[in-house]
């Protein structure tokens, strides 16, 4: 799959986004992996449809690379 527009990689840090999935579209074209960084997103549209889609959780962070929301 050809993502075309969107940073994939910066030195030797990698960057996914999120495809089209069937089962889960809360992550679907955005950023869900930087480096050892991973995102994660509501996928709960039934209960609490007001956060689908939002960031729930970001785990990975080190020294290295520290991803935070402003």
């Amino acid at each position: 799959m050809k993502i075309s527009g969107k940073l994939k990689i910066i030195g030797d840090i990698s960057i996914d986004y999120g495809t089209k999935d069937i089962i889960d579209q809360s992550k679907f074209k955005k950023l869900v992996k930087f480096g050892p960084v991973k995102l994660d997103y509501s996928d709960d549209k039934f209960i609490d449809k007001d956060r689908y889609g939002k960031l729930k959780s970001i785990s990975g962070n080190n020294e290295k690379i520290n991803v935070s929301v402003l």
